[in-house]
């Protein structure tokens, strides 16, 4: 049987740039939710930061319910755009009113404001879970070459890096830019440019790419996986860390907004940190995957834990000396305001 291009391999820069581009959308999703979006709860809508955490372990939660099942979904759907690719056409302009959505529900209901964050939030996370399974899933379906499949990845990361950058350094500029005085108002306009930019950007990957590989919709066999990772050590093991790490780095990208604003006394101070944290971690990506080929991928593993360790152990002892030099002079570091007027 003649097999295609695609097959082989032979994919147009045009298509691995518009499939790679796709990331830059979601992420300008993702990464606004992952840095601002406790700190706007808490500090902009007035949410107690128990229950405005609270918010976001339901929705991690229902996060690890939607992935796999959106994951099957789509495996057996079959229409002429192909499985994955009319999911990015649908279902983006709801994702984007989604993201303004979770930043509008304090101010249009400020009375159930939880209750509307919590829905508003739910929401979008299905609705990502959507558009970004798919995404991830395209590559399989775009080529056989193991290859291409890798450019396909790289592609994705940087142009998901960048998203990040924009993202990070923007998104408090123009929420005082755009909002003035009031706050809310500026991060509500900032998710609406968000959202207009994404959408266009993940129509761009939509007329990108092609969809060339047939590939077979299996239904695993859990209760053999299950066994099978029972006694995988080596997979218990890495889970743990990948579950240390994740704990840590967010406990670290929630809080460095409060350090700034509150530790630090200096707000403005979190654009630079989270952009300079984020290139930080994009040009890594170049040196440990150059260390992984020249020793092996448990080396550099290792070596990018103890490296973290040292970092996070570091930050935790300024912050400590840094309380220690405020809190006599000022009686509390963390401010408690007044929301009863």
């Amino acid at each position: 049987m003649k097999r295609s291009a695609s097959q082989e391999g032979q994919i147009s820069r045009r298509a691995i740039i518009g499939y790679g581009a796709g990331d830059f959308g979601l992420n300008l999703f993702y990464t606004g939710l992952n840095l601002y979006l406790l700190f706007y709860y808490t500090d902009v809508a007035g949410l107690n930061p128990a229950l405005a955490g609270g918010i976001f372990m339901v929705s991690l939660l229902w996060d690890a319910v939607t992935d796999p099942l959106m994951g099957l979904i789509a495996s057996r759907t079959n229409t002429r755009f192909g499985r994955y690719r009319p999911y990015i056409l649908f279902a983006s302009p709801l994702l984007g009113a989604s993201f303004v959505l979770m930043f509008a529900a304090p101010v249009f209901w400020p009375a159930h404001a939880a209750l509307a964050c919590l829905v508003t939030h739910l929401l979008f996370r299905t609705i990502y879970t959507i558009v970004g399974v798919p995404i991830a899933a395209l590559s399989a379906a775009m080529t056989t070459s193991g290859r291409t499949r890798a450019s396909l990845a790289g592609a994705r990361m940087q142009f998901a890096t960048l998203g990040a950058i924009v993202t990070a350094f923007l998104t408090p500029l123009l929420a005082g830019s755009l909002g003035g005085e009031d706050l809310a108002l500026g991060y509500m306009l900032t998710a609406i440019l968000y959202a207009l930019v994404a959408e266009v950007v993940l129509l761009i990957a939509f007329a990108s790419v092609r969809e060339h590989v047939e590939i077979d919709a299996e239904t695993p066999d859990l209760g053999a996986t299950l066994n099978v990772l029972k006694a995988n050590t080596a997979f218990w093991i890495l889970f743990a860390v990948v579950v240390t790490n994740t704990i840590a780095s967010t406990i670290f990208t929630k809080s460095i907004v409060y350090y700034a604003r509150y530790v630090i006394g200096e707000p403005g101070a979190v654009r630079e940190a989270l952009t300079l944290y984020t290139l930080a971690a994009a040009a890594a990506i170049l040196a440990w995957t150059q260390l992984a080929r020249l020793r092996s991928k448990a080396f550099t593993l290792f070596c990018g834990l103890a490296i973290n360790t040292i970092a996070y152990l570091l930050l935790y002892l300024s912050v400590h000396r840094c309380l220690l030099v405020h809190a006599p002079r000022h009686g509390r570091v963390w401010p408690v305001e007044d929301r009863s007027s």
